[in-house]
């Protein structure tokens, strides 16, 4: 007989070798499904694959079909559709004039809305003129009538012989802003055209140094010394240069220097003549 103790021995022995063979088996079924698999994953299994891909992006483009035929529909009706459900994102459909549109729609139907609410502000501005237009008719008649045209044209053309005057006066002291003696003109004459002449006299003692140069500035170095030949010359020069009212007409070009004497402080003056046209403000230079 064998011994009790040796029995029990073999027994346990034997049952951790049945653990170790259930754990290597599992692992052998898990390589062996592995291996299963890759031998089941042929040219059918891709092509299923491939065919469920395909058809779900069908469906993506169908949806997007959808929504895009939606979207352009709703743009190019004419007729009011009801899209308040979308004022939230009413910019799609009318970017920035959502602000503006009270009522959330398609760009045709706002569209549409608009031109009808003009054609109709239009004829109601119609109708509430058509009663001036007689009236206007008539005052546009008289206005290029020959009686007003020939009123204007007089009126255009008339001397102004204060107005005249007073800017030849303005212009002679902007020249000589201090000694306003130096330059006196007398017989003025004033003719059609707003025509003025005068004979004028320039005046200075010995050589003056404030004479104006041929810039017709009046600030600086733009001084220069001369006679009353300079004067009477620079004077011209700042009529033909700086004058906005005044054209110089027949220009003198010859100056003479003359003594004389009971004339305050001057002892030399030169005679000349002045001939201007007055334009007024329409001047163009």
């Amino acid at each position: 007989m064998v011994p009790e103790t040796e029995n029990r021995s073999n027994t346990d022995v034997n049952t951790e070798n049945i653990f170790e063979e259930f754990e290597t088996d599992a692992d052998l079924q898990t390589e062996v499904k592995k291996i299963e698999e890759n031998q089941q994953k042929d040219m059918y299994y891709y092509l299923h694959l491939s065919g469920r891909i395909i058809k779900s992006l069908n469906i993506l483009l169908l949806l997007v079909f959808i929504v895009a035929a939606s979207y352009f529909y709703i743009q190019k009706s004419e007729d009011a559709i009801d899209l308040s459900f979308a004022q939230p994102i009413c910019r799609v459909f009318l970017w920035d004039a959502s602000d503006k549109v009270g009522n959330c729609s398609g760009v045709f139907s706002t569209l549409a809305t608009y031109q009808k609410q003009t054609s109709t502000r239009m004829q109601e501005q119609y109708v509430q003129v058509l009663p001036m237009i007689e009236e206007i008719y008539g005052v546009y008649n008289f206005l290029e009538s020959r009686y007003v045209a020939f009123l204007v044209e007089q009126s255009d053309e008339r001397i102004r012989p204060i107005e005249v005057l007073s800017a030849f006066d303005t212009l002679k002291n902007e020249f000589e802003p201090i000694l306003k003696s130096n330059i006196q003109c007398r017989d003025f004459v004033i003719s059609e055209g707003n025509v003025l002449k005068a004979k004028c006299e320039a005046f200075t003692s010995r050589l003056d140094d404030r004479i104006v140069w041929f810039s017709g500035n009046r600030s600086g170095d733009a001084f220069v010394e001369g006679t009353s030949a300079s004067l009477a010359a620079s004077f011209l020069n700042y009529i033909e240069r700086k004058s906005e009212k005044f054209l110089l007409l027949n220009k003198q070009k010859e100056f003479t220097v003359e003594r004389v004497s009971g004339q305050g402080t001057y002892v030399k003056k030169t005679t000349f003549t002045l001939e201007l046209q007055y334009v007024g403000d329409n001047l163009i230079l």
